[in-house]
């Protein structure tokens, strides 16, 4: 009997190990690459040791934003909202993620907070998988955030929205929701009441007219979206905009 456990016990680690590598294989396959100028500009940031991409401002408004990247979106493809944002005051700091995949990376913000301690004010912000990833994290910091013991202000989606069960709705933080009127990635599509339920009171949402899902990062279409009906410039425009007054205004 003893003879067939470990039979059946080294199958299934045969079988764990074959599941394993075929995910990270997926997860490479998967992946989208940034765009070469988005990348040479991510090559270029003052890159921390943890491998962030960091956009400090020439005149700093006290406040700052940890990045959490779409969903096997490669990190660098945020850089020209990254770059963009830092122009108008804010430290911006984007972490890249395990596999590309937030999910394994949640509490990334605790190491990029403690790092930068001139920062007076913080948002955690994502795109898609990134921003529901980002809303948990600001969940799980909710005690110190009640407590004012935390300097996390705010919240920013990009194309995506929190689960209610993350608890950032009771909390004392304000939020942004940026999401383009021709998303169709998700199926079915996030409604509007998705899109606020999980969010902090007050949530600020903003669809931008003849945007897609892609259009936050500089890394190409993907399959299921919807097409871009404006020029990306006057999208990017809309978005950082929007994003830099968010920022700038959190107490």
């Amino acid at each position: 009997m003893s003879r067939w456990i470990k039979r059946i016990a080294v199958a299934l680690l045969i079988v764990l190990l074959v599941v394993s590598v075929g995910f990270v294989a997926w997860t490479r396959i998967s992946r989208y690459a940034a765009f070469p100028e988005a990348a040479a500009l991510g090559a270029s940031s003052a890159r921390a040791p943890e491998g962030w991409l960091v956009f400090k401002p020439k005149a700093p408004n006290g406040s700052g934003m940890v990045f959490y990247p779409g969903g096997l979106v490669d990190a660098a493809a945020y850089t020209p909202i990254a770059q963009a944002l830092a122009e108008r005051g804010s430290l911006v700091v984007i972490a890249p993620m395990p596999l590309d995949l937030a999910v394994f990376g949640i509490t990334a913000g605790d190491a990029v907070i403690k790092a930068f301690p001139e920062v007076e004010r913080w948002a955690i912000g994502g795109h898609s998988l990134g921003g529901s990833m980002a809303g948990e994290y600001v969940g799980q910091r909710g005690a110190e955030i009640a407590a004012g013991t935390s300097r996390i202000r705010g919240v920013v989606l990009y194309g995506s929205y929190i689960q209610t069960s993350a608890g950032v709705a009771k909390l004392p933080v304000t939020g942004l929701s940026l999401y383009g009127s021709n998303d169709t990635l998700s199926k079915p599509p996030i409604t509007i009441e998705q899109r606020l339920a999980g969010g902090p009171a007050g949530l600020k949402l903003m669809a931008i007219e003849g945007g897609n899902h892609a259009m936050f990062g500089d890394y190409g279409p993907q399959a299921g979206d919807g097409q871009q009906t404006v020029p990306l410039p006057e999208l990017r425009r809309q978005i950082v905009d929007a994003t830099a007054a968010f920022l700038a205004s959190m107490k």
